[in-house]
This record gives structure tokens, sequence and C-alpha cells, in this order.
């Protein structure tokens, strides 16, 4: 995406409820309804590395899906249309879980794609250190869970808000964070 600096002084940044997943439309449809163009260009060519970012955790990608596509309609719509979504909703959601199934897809593909679709939650679970993705993330990366910790759980705080605003990190890569907290 391209964006002209005046839509961010107008409109604000990225919504930090959108970690994987329609944050980019999300962000598109209030720059639309604030009066600004928004194009798509068929002839760019962009590389992009496809679930790069949630390949490496089973049911990362489904659970986001579904997640943010409710908590977009909900943003966007109100009653008579949350209540249209809903029932289109539904059938897709157990097609999807009935085609996942059949391929023999990991359980716990499943029990977050269930978790994603009958609760949202927002960011505001992640950065505490309560969103059931974060200790997977950190079994992925080799880090031991201390749950009772205060280190751990000001290693998670502090993780998990770089994490959400992965596009203003400045300094990740020169503070070894594992290290700071005693994690390593």
């Amino acid at each position: 995406m391209l964006i002209d600096c005046r839509v961010f002084d107008a409109i604000g940044l990225f919504d930090e409820r959108f970690f994987f997943y329609y944050e980019d439309i999300e962000f598109c449809t209030r720059a639309r309804r604030a009066g600004f163009q928004v194009a798509y260009a068929p002839d760019s060519l962009v590389e992009h590395v496809y679930a790069a970012s949630v390949s490496r955790v089973a049911g990362l990608r489904e659970f986001h899906l579904a997640r943010n596509r409710q908590v977009f309609f909900r943003l966007q719509h109100r009653n008579l249309q949350r209540l249209w979504y809903t029932l289109h909703e539904v059938p897709h959601l157990l097609h999807y879980i009935g085609t996942k199934l059949r391929r023999n897809a990991p359980a716990d593909a499943l029990r977050l794609l269930l978790r994603g679709a009958a609760w949202p939650r927002s960011a505001t679970a992640i950065r505490r250190g309560t969103h059931p993705m974060i200790p997977r993330h950190l079994q992925y990366l080799g880090y031991r869970l201390l749950r009772r910790s205060p280190r751990f759980q000001r290693f998670i705080a502090h993780f998990s808000q770089l994490a959400l605003e992965s596009y203003l990190i400045q300094d990740f890569i020169t503070q070894p964070y594992g290290a700071a907290y005693g994690l390593t």
C-alpha cells in the first residue's frame, strides 16, 4: 500500500484490533469515508511471502481470519445487517470446519478457528498477555514459559506491544529483549 501522510493525519494509524488480516481493508474503508480516493493498481507487482507470519503456529491464520472478519463487520454495520451477516457467516464457518476435518487438520487449527469465530478479542488482551496465542508464540520462539514470574509478565507486555505496533518499531533488532528481562 502506498499511503499519503495526509491520510494518516486525517484518520490516524492502522486499527490495533486487527493484528493480522483485514487491517488494510479497515484502513482503506476509513480513508474512503473521510473523502480520500482508494485506488487499486492491477499492473503493480509486489513480492509477498504468503502466510510467512502465521504459518509457523497451527491455526493462527484461521483464528485471525475468523476473528477479524467479525470485528470488521461489527465496526462497519449495525442491527439488521449484523443479523444478515451472522446468518451468512454460520453456514460458511461450518463448511470451513468440515473442510478442515476432512483434510485431517490439526485440532489446534479447529480450536483456534472456533475461538476466533466465537469470541472476538481486542488487542488489549494481547498487550496484557492474556491472549491465548501469546504463550504458543513464545514456545515457538524458544522462550521458557514462566507464567507466574513478574519478569515474564513484563516481557509479555513489552513483546506484545511491539508486535502490535510493528510499524513503529525502530530499535527491535538492536536490543536483546529476552536478555533484558532475564529470560535467555
